[in-house]
């Protein structure tokens, strides 16, 4: 099955580029900043879990929850560098329905650890 990437104009003719694997739209990406360094073993194509602890107070965190089981990695930056600096930038391969967890972690500041899995 394929769906639409691209709002299709009425009368419009579908273009092929408009088009993806319906599978393609289940997944997305989004890129998280490492609190600590990343293990050497997570590279491009790694199953990973994403562990986040919400933030209490200034410096202080509450007890870390996975929020999602299995990201798969796309990229992993260079770390941080400078007095202050966080951990790693990643971009993760997610399910769309983790999407607003993470992002709602994101936006209030909660600490990101990724942790290797075994590939399933």
């Amino acid at each position: 099955a394929l769906v639409a990437t691209r709002t299709i104009g009425a009368g419009e003719l579908v273009p092929t580029e408009a088009l993806a694997p319906a599978a393609s739209s289940r997944v997305t990406t989004v890129v998280v900043t490492s609190a600590a360094e990343v293990p050497g073993s997570v590279t491009t194509g790694s199953v990973v879990e994403l562990w986040a602890a919400p933030r209490l107070e200034r410096g202080e965190y509450g007890v870390p929850e996975i929020i999602v089981a299995d990201a798969i990695v796309r990229s992993v930056g260079e770390p941080a560098t400078g007095v202050g600096s966080g951990g790693v930038s990643l971009e993760l391969v997610i399910a769309r329905s983790e999407v607003a967890t993470t992002l709602g972690a994101v936006a209030s500041d909660w600490s990101f650890s990724v942790v290797p899995t075994a590939a399933r």
